[in-house]
């Protein structure tokens, strides 16, 4: 299921002394991607310690295609490939927007739902039925 957009715009504290985009920061805007939806759905820091919620990077897998620059404004598009009951497949394409975007970075995440103990949970009823509802009308 193909989840809304994220954009953001590349500046000077992104890149390296080439103007292209530091690799590691990459990983932060699919976070700020996912942390996007999250908020989007009403789903707040707050709402997380109170139902003992956390999400957790379990495993990322990141392509690099081509190189995005200072000042580049970017798009990242997220889908969840699979969910299963306490972990989310996230697939990220990060595009460089143009008259024709341009596909940069592709990268597939394994979040985990754990709680403050570090334990498997799961996913919150709520944000598996928003990500369903999300689905059908993509």
């Amino acid at each position: 299921m193909h989840l809304p957009p994220f954009k953001t715009r590349i500046y000077i504290e992104d890149t390296d002394c080439a103007d292209i985009v530091y690799h590691t920061n990459y990983l932060k805007y699919m976070e700020r991607a996912r942390s996007n939806i999250l908020m989007d759905l009403g789903w707040t820091l707050e709402k997380s310690k109170k139902e003992d919620v956390i999400f957790a990077v379990r495993s990322a897998g990141i392509d690099f295609l081509k190189p995005a620059t200072l000042f580049n404004e970017l798009i990242i598009t997220t889908e969840i490939k699979q969910m299963k009951t306490s972990s989310i497949e996230c697939y990220h394409e990060i595009a460089i927007n143009s008259q024709n975007p341009i596909l940069a970075v592709t990268g597939t995440i394994w979040i985990v739902c754990i709680n403050h103990n570090g334990k498997p949970r799961a996913i919150p009823y709520d944000i598996k039925e928003a990500f369903s509802q999300s689905k059908s009308t993509t």
